[in-house]
């Protein structure tokens, strides 16, 4: 299901035309909450945390507009890097890793 998601969201947003720039945030904003909760459902709690960094990420840049696009992709490509691997329960240094790269892209802080 998860990587179901995470491909059509990549597909909309690789093929986004600049029609709808408010919609694209709002499917973005969507995307980042649903996998925000996949730790509860799935014990996948890097990818939760990587939901929560592209959540950051799109409340504080606000607009469409002002994204900065190589950012979505890297959440992107961590998540499906975290369901390729299987990264379950505690994932220690190698979730680490992956959340350090994510906020060094995009300057927020985590909470």
């Amino acid at each position: 299901m998860a990587n179901c998601n995470l491909k059509e969201i990549r597909n909309k947003f690789t093929n986004f035309d600049c029609g709808d720039s408010e919609e694209m945030h709002l499917e973005l904003r969507r995307f980042a909450h649903n996998f925000t909760g996949q730790e509860a459902s799935f014990n996948y709690p890097v990818i939760s945390d990587i939901g929560n960094s592209l959540r950051l990420y799109l409340q504080e840049y606000g607009e469409f507009e002002s994204l900065e696009l190589n950012v979505v992709e890297a959440h992107f490509d961590a998540i499906e890097g975290a369901l390729d691997s299987e990264l379950s329960g505690d994932v220690g240094e190698e979730g680490a890793a992956i959340l350090a790269r994510l906020h060094d892209l995009t300057g927020t802080t985590q909470s």
